[in-house]
């Protein structure tokens, strides 16, 4: 038999490996346990003739195509590059690919995205969405299991982090600390992660009976730049003894905006962030922040889907809140 032939089939597998046909074809799609020595003859014939499988065949035979989407909002942001990380890691080891795509917060963009995954037929999507309203609809009218992760959206299955108690407890340990001029930066607040940071964040000043000034307050996009804009607060004639942010980078902008007006961390003053991000470790001191368990998170949307994806469970439209903790590092200290 030439190793050269064109498209060889199981049967020449089969032929080549001293088995039968039936064998090579449990080996496949591993529906039978398969002695060891006969594992070895199977995938030495595979390698001999450069078979390839054919998945659109196998996947119309099984319904699976063994891939999943993933939909994220900007790929360049760390923590949703290690969103990406851990799902892409969790989805291996559960025997599924990622068609990764990126949305930039753009909702026509995200609308494409899904319909190319839905019409791709991946076995389940898992999604960060932009908020816009086209992707309720789109997602109840398709059969293929669609989870929200990190924003949930209403009468979907989602898995979150509370968001409320992570705001609570930033806010919790600045005031515990002694600050009482605290000065407020977020960035897309039109994203109900984001609102609900700032609720759980209001909720503790409002108990403790503490207003923010409005030159206090800073609002922009979850980046860099809206941290950048800290510089205000230095010029004020009463600049805030604290900065609460919505995430890691904002508050890395503010250091850097620290750095560059000669403005001491904490000593002058503290900052606290969101979403313990790698690089939140590494700033000079390191970042005191709310660190949620995207791990917890990616792993359990991976679970999820191959439990839909083998019929073990049927999505339902619950709401799974997953805790965070505060993690105190080097950036707050008492005023």
């Amino acid at each position: 038999m030439s190793k050269n032939k064109q498209n060889p089939t199981i049967k020449d597998i089969a032929s080549l490996a001293g088995v039968s046909i039936g064998t090579v074809s449990n080996y496949l799609n591993n529906t039978t346990r398969i002695s060891e020595h006969t594992t070895i003859a199977i995938e030495q014939a595979i390698r001999e003739l450069g078979y390839q499988p054919n998945l659109t065949a196998r996947s119309l035979r099984s319904q699976q195509t063994q891939s999943l989407g993933l939909v994220v909002p900007n790929i360049s942001n760390p923590f949703f590059s290690e969103i990406a990380r851990l799902v892409s890691q969790y989805a291996w080891q559960a025997g599924f690919q990622i068609f990764l795509c990126n949305s930039e917060n753009d909702a026509l963009r995200e609308k494409t995205q899904l319909q190319t995954l839905y019409q791709r037929q991946v076995d389940g999507v898992i999604i960060i969405h932009s908020g816009s309203e086209q992707i309720a609809q789109m997602v109840a009218a398709s059969s293929i299991p669609t989870i929200f992760i990190d924003r949930d959206l209403k009468n979907h299955y989602s898995i979150v982090s509370d968001n409320e108690l992570g705001g609570s407890l930033s806010l919790q340990h600045l005031v515990e600390l002694g600050h009482r001029r605290i000065a407020m930066i977020s960035g897309d607040k039109h994203v109900k992660n984001v609102q609900e940071r700032l609720s759980g964040a209001y909720q503790v000043l409002q108990d403790y009976g503490l207003e923010v000034p409005a030159e206090y307050i800073i609002d922009g996009t979850q980046s860099l730049e809206t941290g950048l804009q800290a510089k205000r607060l230095w010029q004020l004639p009463q600049p805030p003894t604290a900065i609460f942010t919505t995430n890691d980078v904002i508050a890395i902008g503010v250091w850097h905006s620290c750095l560059a007006h000669q403005i001491a961390v904490p000593q002058h003053i503290s900052i606290i962030g969101f979403d313990n991000i790698q690089w939140s470790a590494l700033t000079v001191p390191p970042l005191t922040t709310i660190a949620q368990d995207i791990d917890t998170i990616c792993s359990l949307s991976i679970q999820m889907i191959s439990d839909v994806v083998q019929e073990k469970v049927t999505l339902n439209q619950f709401i799974e809140y997953i805790k965070p903790s505060l993690i105190i590092r080097g950036s707050t200290q008492p005023p």
